[in-house]
């Protein structure tokens, strides 16, 4: 009797996962369709390894890269074209793992400026940006990392095991449905507004085309147009600036109250491991490496010490490790750069990178220059 209880008892279960399965295996093909049409890590990933060699620069990070370069800006003074690989929420695993994947057909010569600051060595959620994979499962774990840490991003890129990869997701979009009026109210765009946001993107992406467009709104105000370039990058552009600097302003304010006494920054053991071991793929696949230190926004440091400590840990523990290797380390002139460079705490709106492009530009011009040479040294006369 017991027997054929769990047996009936087994049945059901094998059935039940067979339904989880299926529903998770199906939303999954749903998701992959749509994220296959927009451009984010993997697409990019695919038009670059597609035709690498025509690209000489490749600018890699997370999404402080992804909003300040912008290969159609930096191409006139670098005289070679580019490729932005970055994202949002693009930590070092899933950079690691990125690195892992491309480094073996980046062409010799070229320039792949790596982006970071101290907020990459510290711990952070491994989102689902892009697949570290389960074959990266015991490198990762040996490093320190656990599997809970791993679980989000291995799950969301597993078929039958989607949907709990991306629970927390799923969780928020029923929150915001659910807060939502059962009948939209809909608010039609002025014409103007049409035609501002048209005049944006013929004046910022003319050189490099532009993949897609979001709106962004202070209640029925336009307060941004942003741009999703086909050359990778990400331009926001600022319609109502007041709003962004007063979002800023009560930030600022937030970060103070919680300021607490500057101690000594230290790497996350497992994510200093990890830059560690990408320079090291980097190197042994002869990529030509240039690392770029990026800041904060200003407002975003709660006090001149905080600043000048995270300043410290770059200039002592990265760059250091960086040139011990024989790397090039560059670093742009933030002091020049204000809260108004910037649309959030650290993302750069299209005044601030048209003020940080002519500050990096000179910076990685000889590193350009230096790899035409390697190729074809006449280039060089």
């Amino acid at each position: 009797m017991l027997s054929r209880t769990l047996v009936t008892f087994g049945k059901y279960l094998l059935v039940i996962a067979i339904v989880v399965a299926g529903f998770n295996l199906l939303a999954y093909n749903g998701w992959q369709t749509r994220e296959r049409g927009r451009l984010n890590l993997l697409t990019k990933r695919d038009i670059y390894l597609n035709a690498p060699e025509n690209y000489q620069v490749v600018y890699f990070g997370d999404s402080r890269t992804f909003c300040a370069l912008h290969p159609d800006l930096l191409e006139p003074s670098l005289g070679v074209p580019g490729y932005n690989l970055s994202f949002w929420a693009n930590w070092l695993p899933t950079q690691f793992a990125y690195i892992e994947d491309i480094a073996p057909h980046i062409p010799s010569g070229t320039v792949f400026v790596w982006s970071l600051g101290h907020v990459n060595f510290s711990e952070g959620k491994i989102r689902p940006v892009y697949p570290v994979g389960w074959p990266r499962l015991w490198t990762m774990l040996s490093m320190g990392f656990t599997f809970e840490d791993l679980s989000e991003n291995l799950f969301a890129y597993t078929p039958v095991l989607w949907a709990f990869g991306y629970r927390e997701r799923i969780m928020e979009e029923i929150d915001v449905k659910l807060g939502r009026p059962l009948v939209a109210q809909t608010l039609p765009a002025p014409i103007a507004a049409n035609a501002e946001v048209e005049q944006i993107v013929i004046a910022h992406g003319r050189a490099s085309g532009v993949a897609g467009t979001e709106l962004y709104h202070d209640g029925a105000d336009l307060a941004s147009v942003a741009l999703y370039k086909n050359n990778g990058a990400y331009l926001r552009v600022e319609i109502k600036p007041e709003y962004y600097r007063a979002l800023q302003s009560e930030t600022a304010v937030e970060l103070a109250a919680k300021a607490e006494p500057v101690t000594e920054l230290q790497a996350d053991p497992r994510y200093w491991a990890l830059f560690q071991k990408s320079l090291d793929v980097l190197q042994q696949h002869g990529v030509r490496v240039v690392i770029n230190e990026i800041e904060e926004a200003p407002h975003h440091y709660p006090t001149l010490a905080a600043h000048q400590e995270a300043r410290r840990f770059m200039r002592d523990v990265v760059r250091t490790e960086v040139e011990r290797r024989g790397i090039p380390y560059v670093r742009a002139g933030f002091d020049l750069l204000s809260d108004q460079d910037y649309f959030d705490y650290n993302h750069l709106n299209s005044k601030g990178v048209a003020v940080y492009t002519r500050m990096f530009a000179p910076l990685l011009k000889p590193h350009v220059d230096a790899a035409k040479v390697d190729i074809d040294p006449a280039a060089g006369d």
